[in-house]
């Protein structure tokens, strides 16, 4: 999944991936959460901490239809003056933060008034944020299942169908 995920982010200057080292068919630059497992939020901000360009996109690994479209709207959304970024929302409108793109800015100054983002909820970055929403669905499946990514393969098909 991670691959697919990676080839939907493929116009980015830069490339970091949050997580362990494994081979990867594109250049990336790696880092970690300290300490690892310490959380979305964590993750995050390792990663901001290698990224220079005003607009970072933000993808989890585990959505596997993001493609160059959803991020493009995305980044499109968060380019508006005034919002802070964009975040992709579900069929329910429910915020999918590891699905956006933000400020890169905004991002740091709501980091750093957070403090110690380990294992601290996302809630409190999306609460300090002005963000566009970018409904879609498809794009928004999040697999942390079997049966997750189950349901996105049948769902996948219905669009090649």
């Amino acid at each position: 999944m991670l691959e697919r995920v990676l080839a939907a982010g493929a116009g980015a200057r830069t490339t970091v991936v949050v997580g362990p080292r494994r081979p990867l068919p594109v250049a990336v630059r790696w880092t970690r959460e300290d300490p690892p497992g310490s959380g979305p939020l964590a993750a995050l901000a390792a990663g901001l901490s290698l990224c220079e360009a005003p607009i970072t996109t933000v993808l989890a690994a585990d959505m596997p239809m993001l493609d160059e479209t959803v991020v493009a709207a995305l980044v499109e959304a968060a380019s508006a003056d005034d919002v802070d970024g964009a975040v992709l929302t579900d069929d329910t409108g429910e915020q999918q933060p590891l699905a956006a793109a933000y400020r890169r800015q905004a991002l740091q100054d709501v980091l750093t008034t957070i403090g110690d983002p380990r294992d601290r909820p996302m809630r409190l970055l999306l609460r300090a944020l002005r963000l566009a929403t970018v409904p879609n669905p498809r794009a928004a499946l999040d697999c942390d299942t079997p049966d997750d990514l189950f349901h996105a393969d049948r769902v996948a098909e219905q669009r090649l169908s």
